[in-house]
């Protein structure tokens, strides 16, 4: 959990739920979205928490996304279990291990890069396009890395993910 919008590689409007801290107060979840070092080796499903005064990592649901953390008497790692990539590195501050998150640069931003051929993903990124324009748009060859399927227009948007 963070209260910092900056630190998210991209983020999702949330409505519902709030988080207790330690002096009976509590915050509302505004937002859910992606942290880390790039958009290939990011945790998932972080709260963007209003009235948060700390950033929080939880190590289980790190380590339950598919990650292995390391802690060491200096420093953090949070590495891929699968890849072996580093997603999360910080230090050891007295008792407490803070977590660095760098900020992309310029030459690691992607615009509209294809992970995978997921209808609904193609739907939210281009601003919850319709899937006959997803059609339209693959038929003409006008966005870069948008996987050349035909959509079925069966499918009905999921308004929990739209601002």
């Amino acid at each position: 959990m963070t209260r910092d919008r900056s630190k998210f590689l991209s983020l999702t409007a949330f409505d519902g739920g709030s988080v207790a801290f330690e002096n009976g107060k509590s915050g509302i979840i505004v937002g859910i979205g992606k942290i880390g070092e790039s958009l290939s080796h990011s945790i998932d499903n972080v709260h963007l928490a209003d009235g948060l005064q700390h950033n929080l990592l939880s190590v289980s649901q790190v380590c339950e996304k598919g990650n292995l953390a390391v802690c060491s008497p200096k420093q953090y790692l949070v590495s891929n279990i699968n890849s072996g990539d580093v997603v999360l590195r910080g230090k050891r501050h007295k008792n407490v291990y803070k977590v660095y998150i760098f900020p992309l640069s310029q030459n690691n931003l992607t615009c509209l890069s294809a992970l995978n051929d997921d209808v609904m993903l193609w739907h939210n990124r281009l601003g919850h396009a319709s899937l006959s324009l997803l059609n339209k748009l693959i038929s003409k060859d006008l966005v870069v890395g948008l996987p050349s399927i035909k959509y079925n227009d069966d499918k009905v948007c999921d308004t929990q993910n739209f601002f």
